[in-house]
């Protein structure tokens, strides 16, 4: 089986936008930012990396930081 791959939500582009005022910036590539990831998520699918979030749709992957956000 396939591992689903993990997308951005049109919701978070706003944090990689530097033209949004008062937003935290994320200065990061879109395309490379999802692809890191979901290097990173694959790495650690194994070992349950998806923790559980307040609802059952909702789960958590926690990373380190590899911006300079």
């Amino acid at each position: 089986m396939q591992a689903r791959k993990i997308v951005m939500d049109p919701f978070c582009l706003k944090q990689f936008d530097p033209s949004k005022v008062g937003a935290i910036l994320i200065n990061f590539d879109v395309a490379a930012f999802t692809e890191r990831i979901n290097e990173l998520y694959l790495q650690v699918k194994e070992q349950g990396g998806l923790k559980e979030g307040y609802a059952p749709f909702c789960k958590h992957l926690f990373v380190e930081n590899f911006t300079d956000a």
